[in-house]
């Protein structure tokens, strides 16, 4: 049996998810997590530690959303 290396880990954003966006303003990889909830329900709120930059990006993983609520009736 050929045993294959393992493949790298993805790279962990702040907040324990796949990865941490990159810096909008500057490209860098220097960011950490402000809020898991940003203006939208599928962003989170980031600041760059390079340019003290705070940005918006799409979350990764949507585990911790809320539950959808029972239809309303009209």
């Amino acid at each position: 049996m050929t045993r294959h290396p393992e493949p790298a880990p993805a790279p962990q954003g702040a907040d324990g998810g796949r990865s941490a966006p990159a810096c909008p303003f500057c490209d860098s990889a220097a960011v950490e997590l402000v809020s898991p909830w940003g203006g939208q329900i599928i962003t989170a709120q980031w600041r760059c530690l390079a340019c003290s930059s705070y940005f918006e990006a799409v979350r990764d993983a949507f585990d911790d959303a809320p539950a959808a609520g029972p239809p309303l009736s009209g």
